[in-house]
């Protein structure tokens, strides 16, 4: 689950970072949102777990902590850099 959670949130990155920061982005992410987020709904004692939060195949942590990450980077970030090529009509 770790693993795939920054992933979701590259699209938002897409054409806004460089790649060596996002991989800063990606270790720290993990270190500081997710795995303390993890920790709390999954643990035996953790806070969300004691209110009764109830997290089925890890959706709830997954998706809850890419969604507010990709949209707190794309309004920091503000817009995509210009394109170089026009995109292809359909």
């Amino acid at each position: 689950f770790a693993i795939i959670t920054p992933a979701l949130i590259t699209g938002s990155f897409a054409g806004r970072v460089r790649f060596r920061s996002y991989i800063l982005f990606m270790v720290l992410f993990s270190m500081l949102i997710y795995a303390p987020l993890a920790h709390m709904t999954w643990h035996p004692d953790g806070l969300f777990r004691n209110w009764g939060v109830l997290d089925f195949a890890g959706g709830t942590v997954v998706h809850m902590s890419a969604g507010f990450a990709a949209l707190a980077g794309a309004v920091f970030l503000g817009k995509r850099q210009k394109q170089t090529h026009s995109p292809a009509q359909v």
